[in-house]
């Protein structure tokens, strides 16, 4: 008992003493203007097989390839034939949205 006491004493003693000191002047500086990082450069956007092989993995239709106006029918050609090494594959069924554009490639 005699200790809680003895705290509870010294305590507000230490917070009278420290309310009661000479504070120092506060100095208030100008407000500092910060520049707001510069975003990021933004990625080249991709060509040729490595769009059309981001378009596909985005629909994600197995053993399909779908010829449209994204890159030439020789960067399809090349994307199916990876296709077909890497992944196994027996069977591979190509779509195309435009007949003009296969017909003249």
């Amino acid at each position: 008992m005699e200790i809680t006491i003895l705290t509870t004493l010294l305590t507000l003693h230490d917070l009278t003493a420290a309310n009661h000191a000479p504070s120092e002047p506060h100095i208030i500086s100008p407000p500092v203007q910060v520049e707001a990082p510069s975003p990021p450069p933004r990625p080249a956007p991709k060509t040729g097989i490595d769009r059309i092989a981001e378009m596909h993995a985005l629909r994600y239709e197995p053993n399909e390839v779908t010829v449209n106006e994204e890159g030439s029918v020789e960067n399809y050609g090349e994307y199916a034939e990876g296709l077909l090494a890497v992944r196994h594959t027996r069977v591979l069924r190509i779509k195309c949205i435009d007949a003009e554009k296969l017909a003249a490639g």
